[in-house]
């Protein structure tokens, strides 16, 4: 509720409706969650439907703790009986999500198959390092779909590498790296990230590869100055006009293009 009320304020308005009508933020709040109720109602009716019962094993180690579990179960769709069924499995590590294995088959009433599968790895050495690979794959019998993320991370002095690959039936489509070191970490208050390199390249029709390299920095610190409001007269989003809309667009478009003129003179 604080959120609408800030909303309101900073839009100029105390939430206001299509009609022009106040509108109180607590029952603003009220109607929202009565419409996500409603929602999520016809969901669970929809599921109840037309999904089965759920069939889980679930497997623990002698220390208490859950090293994975299989399912199964059977739902209708489009009139087509359709079977879900796969595996979860726990490896450890340096926690119990660092090193995960999971499998959801999706297999239709003419015994074709669709597989969705997670393989995720990660090395933590307290105070040197950290590693990790995510690879996420959708297959069939004639094609094979991967997205593949890579990273590594040295504590002492801040470097990191990471790679994303999106590959189709083995062959890379098109891969993002990036290298450079993190400093002014601090958590909640201030992180400066360089990135040396950051390569954009895809894989062209004819099998060639183009690539762009840009090299740059981000950064967030603590506020220094206040926040000032920008000058200009206040825009309504909710009470105005298609003709409001349409000369503020117009305002718009004219000045990049006056910008414009002024970067090519």
């Amino acid at each position: 509720m604080r959120y609408l009320e800030l909303a309101g304020d900073a839009s100029s308005i105390y939430a206001a409706d299509g009609d022009g009508e106040s509108v109180d933020p607590e029952e603003q709040q009220k109607e929202l969650w009565a419409q996500a109720e409603a929602v999520l109602d016809n969901l669970v009716e929809e599921m109840e439907n037309t999904i089965g019962d759920v069939t889980m094993d679930v497997y623990v180690r002698k220390d208490g703790k859950m090293a994975g579990f299989s399912y199964e179960t059977d739902a209708t769709v489009d009139e087509e009986n359709v079977r879900f069924y796969g595996d979860v499995s726990f490896g450890g590590g340096y926690n119990m999500l660092s090193n995960v294995n999971g499998a959801l088959n999706i297999e239709d009433s003419d015994g074709q198959i669709i597989t969705v599968s997670l393989d995720k790895t990660g090395a933590y050495e307290a105070g040197k390092s950290w590693s990790g690979q995510v690879i996420a794959t959708l297959e069939d019998d004639e094609e094979k779909y991967q997205f593949i993320l890579d990273g590594d991370y040295q504590i002492a002095d801040g470097s990191y590498e990471v790679k994303l690959d999106l590959q189709s039936n083995g062959a890379s489509q098109a891969s993002l790296t990036a290298n450079g070191a993190v400093s002014d970490l601090s958590k909640g208050e201030s992180v400066h990230i360089d990135m040396d390199s950051l390569r954009l390249e895809t894989t062209l029709l004819n099998g060639s590869s183009s690539y762009v390299e840009f090299a740059g920095s981000y950064y967030v610190n603590p506020l220094e100055d206040e926040i000032a409001q920008p000058d200009g007269v206040p825009f309504d989003v909710l009470a105005s006009s298609e003709e409001d809309y349409n000369q503020v667009t117009t305002e718009i478009t004219g000045n990049l293009f006056a910008i414009l003129l002024k970067v090519m003179s």
